[in-house]
């Protein structure tokens, strides 16, 4: 008894292709942080210091200030100076972890920033 020939190519092709196509439109959108929180630099000396919403903390008291009842899902911006050293955006980084947020991204002010500080009201 010969079994039928399957020919599974032209099913499978366009699955591939839809697939495909989803994954690249994934990654150019990337993570959302229009209403994340960002925390601004305000390091002097090579000292870290940081403004978040209208509050400034040193680097001991960021943690806290970051376990406040917010929405960790909108993520942690840290805006950046010239002069931020980089373990200040190490201890923004790991602090915004410890207190619960997934998403975390590092980049410089710009004037666009200059009353974005708190996030929107919901």
């Amino acid at each position: 008894m010969r079994l039928p020939r399957i020919i599974a190519v032209p099913c499978i092709a366009p699955l591939i292709a839809m697939m495909a196509s989803a994954a690249a439109a994934g990654q150019a959108s990337g993570p959302d942080f229009s209403k994340s929180y960002q925390i601004w630099s305000q390091g002097n000396d090579g000292r870290c210091g940081y403004v978040v919403g209208d509050v400034y903390v040193n680097a001991s008291q960021l943690r806290r200030a970051l376990e406040a009842d917010v929405h960790k899902e909108y993520g942690v911006e840290f805006l950046t100076s010239p002069q931020t050293p980089p373990r200040c955006v190490e201890n923004v980084r790991r602090a915004s972890k410890l207190a619960g947020f997934t998403l975390f991204r590092a980049r410089p002010l710009t004037k666009q920033d200059e009353n974005a500080a708190v996030p929107p009201p919901e």
